[in-house]
Protein backbone atom coordinates (compact mmCIF):
# COMPACT_ATOMS: atom_id res chain seq x y z
CA UNK A 1 0.00 0.00 0.00
CA UNK A 2 1.32 3.46 -0.94
CA UNK A 3 2.41 5.71 1.88
CA UNK A 4 -0.27 8.25 2.71
CA UNK A 5 0.48 11.95 2.33
CA UNK A 6 -0.78 15.08 4.08
CA UNK A 7 -0.79 18.70 2.93
CA UNK A 8 -0.94 21.48 5.51
CA UNK A 9 -2.32 24.99 4.99
CA UNK A 10 -1.08 27.34 7.73
CA UNK A 11 -2.60 30.72 8.50
CA UNK A 12 0.33 33.10 8.74
CA UNK A 13 1.97 32.22 5.40
CA UNK A 14 -1.37 32.29 3.58
CA UNK A 15 -2.51 35.53 5.17
CA UNK A 16 -1.84 37.75 2.13
CA UNK A 17 -4.36 35.71 0.14
CA UNK A 18 -6.91 35.04 2.88
CA UNK A 19 -8.74 38.14 1.75
CA UNK A 20 -12.37 38.27 0.60
CA UNK A 21 -12.91 37.86 -3.14
CA UNK A 22 -10.43 36.65 -5.75
CA UNK A 23 -7.51 36.24 -3.31
CA UNK A 24 -9.30 33.75 -1.07
CA UNK A 25 -10.58 31.88 -4.13
CA UNK A 26 -6.95 31.27 -5.10
CA UNK A 27 -6.40 29.65 -1.70
CA UNK A 28 -9.51 27.49 -2.06
CA UNK A 29 -8.22 26.43 -5.47
CA UNK A 30 -4.96 25.26 -3.87
CA UNK A 31 -6.92 23.38 -1.23
CA UNK A 32 -8.87 21.55 -3.95
CA UNK A 33 -5.67 20.73 -5.83
CA UNK A 34 -4.15 19.56 -2.54
CA UNK A 35 -7.20 17.37 -1.89
CA UNK A 36 -6.67 15.62 -5.22
CA UNK A 37 -2.94 15.23 -4.79
CA UNK A 38 -2.81 14.22 -1.12
CA UNK A 39 -4.66 11.78 1.09
CA UNK A 40 -5.29 14.26 3.90
CA UNK A 41 -5.75 18.04 4.03
CA UNK A 42 -5.11 19.93 7.26
CA UNK A 43 -6.04 23.58 7.72
CA UNK A 44 -4.82 25.56 10.70
CA UNK A 45 -7.87 26.56 12.71
CA UNK A 46 -8.52 29.73 14.65
CA UNK A 47 -7.35 33.18 13.60
CA UNK A 48 -3.91 34.71 13.12
CA UNK A 49 -3.38 38.47 13.34
CA UNK A 50 -0.32 40.54 12.54
CA UNK A 51 0.01 44.29 13.03
CA UNK A 52 3.39 45.93 12.51
CA UNK A 53 4.90 49.33 11.84
CA UNK A 54 8.20 51.24 11.87
CA UNK A 55 8.60 50.97 15.66
CA UNK A 56 7.65 47.34 16.10
CA UNK A 57 4.88 44.82 15.69
CA UNK A 58 2.86 42.07 17.31
CA UNK A 59 1.34 38.78 16.19
CA UNK A 60 -1.20 36.63 17.99
CA UNK A 61 -3.31 33.54 17.43
CA UNK A 62 -6.81 33.09 18.83
CA UNK A 63 -8.94 29.91 18.96
CA UNK A 64 -11.99 29.53 16.70
CA UNK A 65 -14.85 31.84 17.60
CA UNK A 66 -18.06 30.33 18.90
CA UNK A 67 -20.09 32.23 16.32
CA UNK A 68 -17.76 31.80 13.37
CA UNK A 69 -15.59 34.31 11.57
CA UNK A 70 -15.38 36.10 8.24
CA UNK A 71 -12.74 36.90 5.67
CA UNK A 72 -10.90 40.18 6.07
CA UNK A 73 -11.79 42.61 3.27
CA UNK A 74 -9.40 44.69 1.22
CA UNK A 75 -11.11 47.80 2.57
CA UNK A 76 -10.48 46.73 6.17
CA UNK A 77 -6.88 45.82 5.49
CA UNK A 78 -6.17 49.02 3.60
CA UNK A 79 -8.07 51.19 6.06
CA UNK A 80 -5.98 49.98 8.99
CA UNK A 81 -2.76 51.07 7.34
CA UNK A 82 -1.37 54.20 8.95
CA UNK A 83 -3.50 53.95 12.07
CA UNK A 84 -1.85 54.07 15.48
CA UNK A 85 -1.65 50.88 17.49
CA UNK A 86 -0.11 50.15 20.87
CA UNK A 87 0.78 47.33 23.19
CA UNK A 88 0.72 47.70 26.96
CA UNK A 89 1.88 45.47 29.81
CA UNK A 90 1.91 45.55 33.61
CA UNK A 91 4.05 43.66 36.11
CA UNK A 92 3.01 40.26 37.43
CA UNK A 93 1.10 40.62 40.64
CA UNK A 94 0.03 44.17 39.91
CA UNK A 95 -3.52 45.01 41.09
CA UNK A 96 -6.26 44.83 38.48
CA UNK A 97 -6.74 48.60 38.64
CA UNK A 98 -3.08 49.28 37.89
CA UNK A 99 -2.62 50.97 34.51
CA UNK A 100 -0.87 49.28 31.63
CA UNK A 101 2.55 50.61 30.65
CA UNK A 102 2.86 51.19 26.92
CA UNK A 103 5.82 49.30 25.47
CA UNK A 104 4.93 49.80 21.82
CA UNK A 105 3.36 52.69 19.93
CA UNK A 106 3.52 52.86 16.17
CA UNK A 107 1.66 53.56 12.98
CA UNK A 108 0.54 50.38 11.24
CA UNK A 109 2.31 49.48 8.00
CA UNK A 110 0.44 46.19 7.82
CA UNK A 111 -2.66 44.88 9.59
CA UNK A 112 -3.37 41.34 8.44
CA UNK A 113 -5.99 38.89 9.69
CA UNK A 114 -6.20 35.29 8.51
CA UNK A 115 -8.70 32.51 9.15
CA UNK A 116 -10.13 29.43 7.41
CA UNK A 117 -13.29 29.42 9.49
CA UNK A 118 -15.65 30.74 6.75
CA UNK A 119 -14.52 27.87 4.50
CA UNK A 120 -15.10 25.39 7.30
CA UNK A 121 -18.67 26.56 7.60
CA UNK A 122 -19.32 26.00 3.86
CA UNK A 123 -17.88 22.49 3.47
CA UNK A 124 -20.21 19.52 2.94
CA UNK A 125 -20.25 16.71 5.49
CA UNK A 126 -18.34 14.42 3.10
CA UNK A 127 -15.23 16.59 3.41
CA UNK A 128 -14.81 15.43 7.01
CA UNK A 129 -13.45 12.15 5.60
CA UNK A 130 -10.28 13.82 4.34
CA UNK A 131 -10.11 17.42 5.61
CA UNK A 132 -9.42 18.54 9.16
CA UNK A 133 -9.29 22.03 10.63
CA UNK A 134 -6.94 21.79 13.61
CA UNK A 135 -6.64 24.79 15.97
CA UNK A 136 -3.07 25.15 17.18
CA UNK A 137 -0.28 27.70 17.50
CA UNK A 138 3.09 27.33 15.83
CA UNK A 139 5.10 25.18 18.30
CA UNK A 140 8.14 26.65 20.00
CA UNK A 141 10.42 23.98 18.54
CA UNK A 142 9.40 25.04 15.04
CA UNK A 143 10.27 28.67 15.83
CA UNK A 144 13.66 27.57 17.12
CA UNK A 145 14.31 25.38 14.08
CA UNK A 146 13.42 28.28 11.79
CA UNK A 147 15.85 30.78 13.35
CA UNK A 148 18.86 29.97 11.11
CA UNK A 149 16.66 30.17 8.01
CA UNK A 150 15.25 33.51 9.13
CA UNK A 151 18.74 34.91 9.67
CA UNK A 152 19.86 33.76 6.22
CA UNK A 153 16.76 35.11 4.49
CA UNK A 154 17.00 38.50 6.20
CA UNK A 155 20.35 39.03 4.45
CA UNK A 156 19.22 37.72 1.07
CA UNK A 157 19.49 40.44 -1.61
CA UNK A 158 17.04 38.62 -3.86
CA UNK A 159 14.33 38.75 -1.19
CA UNK A 160 15.10 42.41 -0.54
CA UNK A 161 14.33 43.08 -4.20
CA UNK A 162 11.23 40.88 -4.23
CA UNK A 163 9.79 42.46 -1.05
CA UNK A 164 11.23 45.98 -0.79
CA UNK A 165 9.29 47.01 2.32
CA UNK A 166 11.38 45.92 5.31
CA UNK A 167 8.44 45.42 7.67
CA UNK A 168 6.53 43.24 5.23
CA UNK A 169 9.69 41.35 4.31
CA UNK A 170 10.55 40.51 7.92
CA UNK A 171 6.97 39.40 8.58
CA UNK A 172 6.85 37.24 5.46
CA UNK A 173 10.26 35.68 6.16
CA UNK A 174 9.38 34.75 9.73
CA UNK A 175 5.91 33.45 8.87
CA UNK A 176 7.07 31.36 5.92
CA UNK A 177 10.01 29.84 7.77
CA UNK A 178 8.07 29.01 10.94
CA UNK A 179 5.37 27.32 8.87
CA UNK A 180 7.96 25.45 6.79
CA UNK A 181 9.60 24.27 10.00
CA UNK A 182 6.26 23.20 11.46
CA UNK A 183 5.54 21.12 8.36
CA UNK A 184 9.03 19.65 8.33
CA UNK A 185 8.77 18.57 11.99
CA UNK A 186 5.39 16.96 11.27
CA UNK A 187 6.62 15.32 8.05
CA UNK A 188 3.93 16.87 5.84
CA UNK A 189 3.76 19.05 2.73
CA UNK A 190 3.01 22.74 3.28
CA UNK A 191 1.14 25.10 0.94
CA UNK A 192 1.74 28.87 1.16
CA UNK A 193 0.47 31.78 -0.92
CA UNK A 194 2.49 33.27 -3.77
CA UNK A 195 3.69 36.20 -1.69
CA UNK A 196 5.15 33.97 1.01
CA UNK A 197 6.38 31.53 -1.63
CA UNK A 198 9.03 34.13 -2.47
CA UNK A 199 10.93 32.89 0.57
CA UNK A 200 11.36 29.24 -0.53
CA UNK A 201 11.83 30.46 -4.11
CA UNK A 202 14.80 32.55 -2.99
CA UNK A 203 16.13 29.47 -1.23
CA UNK A 204 15.86 27.52 -4.47
CA UNK A 205 17.81 30.24 -6.26
CA UNK A 206 20.50 30.06 -3.57
CA UNK A 207 20.71 26.31 -4.09
CA UNK A 208 19.63 25.59 -0.51
CA UNK A 209 16.54 23.57 -1.51
CA UNK A 210 15.11 21.40 -4.27
CA UNK A 211 11.60 21.57 -5.80
CA UNK A 212 9.10 18.77 -5.12
CA UNK A 213 7.22 17.87 -8.34
CA UNK A 214 3.52 17.15 -8.67
CA UNK A 215 0.73 19.61 -7.84
CA UNK A 216 1.94 22.35 -10.19
CA UNK A 217 1.36 20.02 -13.15
CA UNK A 218 -2.25 19.52 -12.09
CA UNK A 219 -2.80 23.29 -11.91
CA UNK A 220 -1.48 23.69 -15.46
CA UNK A 221 -3.28 20.71 -16.93
CA UNK A 222 -6.66 21.40 -15.33
CA UNK A 223 -6.93 25.16 -14.87
CA UNK A 224 -10.65 24.87 -14.09
CA UNK A 225 -10.05 22.63 -11.08
CA UNK A 226 -11.11 25.48 -8.80
CA UNK A 227 -14.56 25.34 -10.44
CA UNK A 228 -15.10 21.79 -9.22
CA UNK A 229 -17.76 21.37 -6.59
CA UNK A 230 -16.59 20.00 -3.25
CA UNK A 231 -18.68 16.87 -3.87
CA UNK A 232 -16.86 16.43 -7.20
CA UNK A 233 -13.61 16.57 -5.26
CA UNK A 234 -14.94 13.95 -2.85
CA UNK A 235 -16.04 11.65 -5.70
CA UNK A 236 -12.75 12.02 -7.57
CA UNK A 237 -10.81 11.13 -4.43
CA UNK A 238 -12.51 7.71 -4.47
CA UNK A 239 -11.58 7.02 -8.12
CA UNK A 240 -9.49 3.87 -8.59
CA UNK A 241 -7.07 5.73 -10.88
CA UNK A 242 -6.24 8.56 -8.49
CA UNK A 243 -2.94 7.23 -7.12
CA UNK A 244 -1.73 6.28 -10.58
CA UNK A 245 -2.69 9.75 -11.83
CA UNK A 246 -0.68 11.39 -9.04
CA UNK A 247 2.35 9.32 -9.95
CA UNK A 248 2.02 10.25 -13.63
CA UNK A 249 1.81 13.97 -12.79
CA UNK A 250 4.89 13.75 -10.56
CA UNK A 251 6.80 12.13 -13.41
CA UNK A 252 5.52 14.71 -15.91
CA UNK A 253 6.49 17.67 -13.75
CA UNK A 254 9.89 16.24 -12.81
CA UNK A 255 10.70 15.65 -16.47
CA UNK A 256 9.39 19.09 -17.48
CA UNK A 257 11.61 20.84 -14.94
CA UNK A 258 14.73 19.34 -16.50
CA UNK A 259 16.27 21.99 -18.70
CA UNK A 260 13.33 24.46 -18.44
CA UNK A 261 14.81 27.94 -18.10
CA UNK A 262 11.58 29.95 -18.01
CA UNK A 263 7.91 29.58 -17.13
CA UNK A 264 7.04 29.44 -20.85
CA UNK A 265 9.58 26.69 -21.43
CA UNK A 266 8.26 24.82 -18.39
CA UNK A 267 4.67 25.01 -19.63
CA UNK A 268 5.74 23.82 -23.07
CA UNK A 269 7.67 20.95 -21.49
CA UNK A 270 4.58 20.00 -19.47
CA UNK A 271 2.61 19.87 -22.72
CA UNK A 272 5.21 17.64 -24.31
CA UNK A 273 5.45 15.29 -21.35
CA UNK A 274 1.67 15.04 -21.11
CA UNK A 275 1.46 14.13 -24.81
CA UNK A 276 4.19 11.54 -24.33
CA UNK A 277 2.28 9.89 -21.47
CA UNK A 278 -0.89 9.82 -23.54
CA UNK A 279 0.93 8.37 -26.55
CA UNK A 280 2.16 5.56 -24.33
CA UNK A 281 -1.41 4.98 -23.15
CA UNK A 282 -2.50 4.96 -26.80
CA UNK A 283 0.10 2.35 -27.66
CA UNK A 284 -1.00 0.21 -24.74
CA UNK A 285 -4.55 0.23 -26.06
CA UNK A 286 -3.59 -0.39 -29.67
CA UNK A 287 -1.68 -3.49 -28.59
CA UNK A 288 -4.79 -4.84 -26.84
CA UNK A 289 -7.82 -6.71 -28.17
CA UNK A 290 -9.62 -3.37 -28.60
CA UNK A 291 -7.28 -2.13 -31.32
CA UNK A 292 -9.52 -2.87 -34.30
CA UNK A 293 -12.57 -1.21 -32.76
CA UNK A 294 -10.78 1.87 -31.44
CA UNK A 295 -8.25 2.58 -34.17
CA UNK A 296 -10.53 4.66 -36.47
CA UNK A 297 -11.36 7.17 -33.74
CA UNK A 298 -8.17 7.03 -31.71
CA UNK A 299 -5.84 7.85 -34.56
CA UNK A 300 -4.31 11.18 -33.72
CA UNK A 301 -6.77 11.85 -30.92
CA UNK A 302 -4.78 11.03 -27.86
CA UNK A 303 -1.73 12.87 -29.11
CA UNK A 304 -3.98 15.87 -29.60
CA UNK A 305 -4.97 15.94 -25.95
CA UNK A 306 -2.44 18.56 -24.97
CA UNK A 307 -2.15 21.63 -22.87
CA UNK A 308 -2.21 24.44 -25.39
CA UNK A 309 -1.41 28.07 -24.69
CA UNK A 310 -5.12 28.83 -25.13
CA UNK A 311 -6.95 28.59 -21.79
CA UNK A 312 -3.94 26.72 -20.46
CA UNK A 313 -4.99 23.59 -22.27
CA UNK A 314 -8.59 22.51 -21.82
CA UNK A 315 -9.90 19.96 -24.33
CA UNK A 316 -11.02 21.88 -27.38
CA UNK A 317 -12.85 19.54 -29.79
CA UNK A 318 -15.93 17.35 -29.63
CA UNK A 319 -14.15 14.76 -31.74
CA UNK A 320 -11.42 14.55 -29.14
CA UNK A 321 -14.00 14.21 -26.38
CA UNK A 322 -15.71 11.36 -28.25
CA UNK A 323 -12.39 9.63 -28.79
CA UNK A 324 -11.48 9.92 -25.14
CA UNK A 325 -14.92 8.61 -24.13
CA UNK A 326 -14.25 5.57 -26.28
CA UNK A 327 -10.85 5.24 -24.70
CA UNK A 328 -12.08 5.21 -21.14
CA UNK A 329 -14.76 2.65 -22.00
CA UNK A 330 -12.06 0.15 -22.93
CA UNK A 331 -11.26 -2.33 -20.21
CA UNK A 332 -7.54 -2.08 -20.93
CA UNK A 333 -7.33 1.70 -20.57
CA UNK A 334 -4.83 2.78 -17.88
CA UNK A 335 -6.69 3.83 -14.76
CA UNK A 336 -4.95 7.21 -14.70
CA UNK A 337 -6.43 7.99 -18.14
CA UNK A 338 -9.95 7.21 -16.95
CA UNK A 339 -9.36 9.44 -13.94
CA UNK A 340 -7.99 12.22 -16.16
CA UNK A 341 -11.05 12.06 -18.40
CA UNK A 342 -13.42 12.13 -15.42
CA UNK A 343 -11.58 15.10 -13.92
CA UNK A 344 -11.53 17.04 -17.22
CA UNK A 345 -15.21 16.40 -17.96
CA UNK A 346 -16.32 17.40 -14.47
CA UNK A 347 -14.29 20.62 -14.66
CA UNK A 348 -15.68 21.48 -18.09
CA UNK A 349 -19.24 20.69 -17.04
CA UNK A 350 -18.96 22.90 -13.98
CA UNK A 351 -17.35 25.70 -15.97
CA UNK A 352 -20.13 25.58 -18.57
CA UNK A 353 -22.74 25.63 -15.80
CA UNK A 354 -21.20 28.76 -14.36
CA UNK A 355 -21.16 30.64 -17.66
Amino acid sequence: MAEESTIYFPLSSNTRSLLAGAPVRSVIRRIKVGALFHDHVVLQGGQWDRTAGPRGGMSWWTPPKAHGARWQTAQERGGAKGRLFSLGMKPDGAPSEAPFVAILNSEASISWRATFEPLHQSLPAEAADWLDIVPFQVPREAEEAAEPWILADNTDDQLARLIPDRIERETVIKSANCDLATAALAGVTVSVDLYHARVPRARLLRGDAQPAPGPMALEFLVPAVDDLDWRDIHDLRRHSGLREYRAILRDIEAAARTGATSSVAFERALNDEYQRALREANQQLLSSNFAERLLPILFGALVGLLVSDVALGLIAANTLSMATDALVSAANAPRWVTFDRDLQSRALRQRDADV
